[in-house]
């Protein structure tokens, strides 16, 4: 008997669920290892600068202890979660802009396992490896690995945010709603764009 289109797109790949999880983060962190150790410096396309828009320097004002003190202008257009969140880095493993990118890289990983884990829920195991695959190698995703923009770090956000908002969907508990509010939350003060999205959710 001929099988029918649906029963087709449900048929499961032929690796075990963790084989999946562990090609799409390794090819994701790979790739952005590759980047900031090999690709970085080699391409021309986009100017390389060291700290185009300060956070490197807030990250350094936060670790020394000094806070956001010089930087209340600046705060008005940008959030200060992602330069909290380097500076940690700096206070606890010194000033090293490499391990920036490396946490960078993973990510960069953690999306990618988020998005395969996203798409395989909400479709089929064969639509999250490809989804997975396709934010790992994503050349706009990986331009900004090696990069101290914050885009990195908010697309684990927004990522992160989209998996809660799945999982609370999925199977609403107080305990998945309260994850997601803290996940949205938390993005939000890395930048504002967030809210929308996280409303929409709640108004679904």
């Amino acid at each position: 008997p001929t099988r029918s289109p649906a029963r087709h797109l449900q048929r499961r790949l032929p690796m075990a669920p963790r084989t999946a999880a562990l090609l799409v983060s390794g090819a994701a962190l790979l790739a952005a290892l590759a980047m900031v150790f090999v690709g970085w410096r080699l391409q021309s396309a986009v100017l390389v600068f060291d700290d185009p828009y300060g956070y490197l320097k807030m990250a350094r004002s936060v670790a020394s202890g000094n806070g956001f003190d010089c930087f209340g202008a600046v705060l008005n257009r940008r959030a200060p979660l992602y330069p909290l969140f380097v500076g940690g880095l700096f206070a606890a493993f010194g000033d090293s802009p490499r391990l920036v990118q490396i946490v960078h890289a993973l990510c960069h990983a953690a999306t990618a396992l988020m998005v395969w884990e996203i798409g395989r829920r909400r479709f089929t195991p064969r639509a999250g490896l490809v989804a997975g695959l396709a934010c790992a190698l994503h050349p706009s995703l990986l331009r900004y690995v090696a990069d101290f923009h914050i885009e990195t770090f908010l697309t684990l956000g927004f990522t992160a945010t989209a998996f809660a908002a799945e999982r609370m969907l999925a199977r609403p508990t107080p305990a998945r709603a309260l994850a997601f509010g803290a996940v949205a939350g938390l993005t939000a003060l890395a930048k504002a764009v967030a809210l929308p999205g996280a409303l929409a959710v709640v108004l679904w």
